[in-house]
């Protein structure tokens, strides 16, 4: 039941991420070895977060609503719920790399 919630979570998340208007042009997400996350966005600013973050790294991009996000997965395959989830919440801006 939890699995099927967090499934229609992340089509709703989806929906609203495809109506609402691009605030950025690209964000880099880097899925660091150890767990952790780092966020850049096109102004140079980033943001550490620690691996217990999962959650707010999509939180934060749903809020930066980029128009294209590129995520270097460094991690050997620790964070594929995290890519998962973000080719279905961002579908069509997301590019992951291994």
């Amino acid at each position: 039941l939890l699995e099927e919630e967090y499934l229609e979570l992340m089509h709703l998340l989806g929906a609203f991420v495809s109506l609402q208007p691009t605030r950025i042009k690209e964000v880099s997400l880097c899925l660091n070895a150890d767990g952790s996350y780092t966020l850049t966005d096109d102004s140079n600013v980033r943001i550490e977060y620690d691996p217990d973050c999962r959650d707010g790294i999509i939180s934060a991009l749903v809020g930066l609503a980029p128009e294209r996000i590129t995520a270097d997965d460094l991690s050997g395959g620790k964070n594929e719920d995290l890519s998962a989830a973000l080719k279905q919440v961002f579908a069509g801006r997301v590019r992951v790399y291994r």
